[in-house]
């Protein structure tokens, strides 16, 4: 059984029949008799990307990982871009193959497959790999969607996806506890926009370490290190970012690790973000 894996939706009835599909987020929906539609939360979608909920993912082979589901009554022609966060994970869709990204037209009369090779673990940066299916258009009878942006995240070590969460900050953000008993953290993160970054470890008794990162840019990788002495579990990880100029609190993000060299991500549903 398919399942869809977004939340929002923005939809119109001008003589289409839309199914009872689950839902799925458009940043704009226009029909060629011009009528204007807002967005709202529904529980049908014209346009999904659906989970085929992959229970494992074997070295240097295809699996069907999702599918692009077409809920209009008639043919689509849509425009894509579909890619993954790990160039060294091949895709596959609509009988063309590459790494990393594959862009295209494609004709979905109910929906079409989305394969997955995650590659050995060696070549990979990381389990977690998020793919992201941006549609710039869909057209059908009476209806067009277009700009649309659907992701999932998929656990190329142990099988399994999940909804990547939301942050209005944080592009990437990635904590792993060092190996043996736990008395450090690595904390990798990028941001879009320029903020400052507090990373903060703690456990039961108060804090174990931390550390600020001032002028953070847009949309580069900056890695740090907090270590203390003694071993400790759990660890709390929040990650803060704050306006540069006056210091108030922008987001603040929270995790958890709980076991020595485990790793947790935004994108994976480790950290709570608000």
């Amino acid at each position: 059984m398919r399942t869809l894996t977004k939340f929002a939706v923005a939809f119109i009835v001008v003589g289409v029949a839309v199914s009872g599909a689950p839902t799925f987020g458009f940043s704009s929906v226009a029909s060629d008799r011009g009528t204007t539609v807002s967005i709202a939360e529904n529980n049908n979608a014209l346009i999904a990307l659906m989970d085929e909920s992959p229970a494992e993912f074997p070295n240097n082979e295809f699996v069907t990982a999702a599918s692009v589901e077409n809920n209009i009554d008639g043919d689509v022609t849509v425009d894509y871009t579909i890619s993954v966060s790990d160039t060294a994970v091949g895709l596959r869709f609509d009988g063309d193959e590459s790494y990393g990204e594959l862009t295209g037209t494609t004709t979905i009369s109910t929906f079409k497959e989305i394969e997955l090779d995650c590659a050995s673990s060696g070549q990979r940066e990381s389990n977690m790999v998020t793919m992201t299916v941006a549609i710039t258009e869909a057209a059908g009878p009476g209806v067009g969607v277009r700009d649309a942006e659907m992701e999932l995240v998929f656990d190329c070590e142990d099988g399994g996806t999940t909804e990547p969460s939301d942050s209005a900050v944080f592009e990437r953000l990635e904590a792993e506890a060092g190996q043996g008993n736990i008395k450090e953290v690595g904390v990798t993160f990028e941001t879009t926009q320029t903020v400052d970054v507090a990373i903060r470890a703690s456990d039961g008794s108060g804090e174990l370490g931390s550390e600020t990162v001032t002028g953070v840019e847009p949309r580069q990788e900056y890695a740090r290190t907090i270590s203390w002495n003694g071993n400790t579990n759990p660890v709390q990880v929040d990650v803060t970012a704050s306006d540069p100029d006056d210091g108030s609190e922008i987001e603040r993000c929270v995790g958890e690790v709980s076991q020595n060299d485990e790793f947790i991500s935004l994108s994976d549903g480790g950290f709570d973000c608000g």
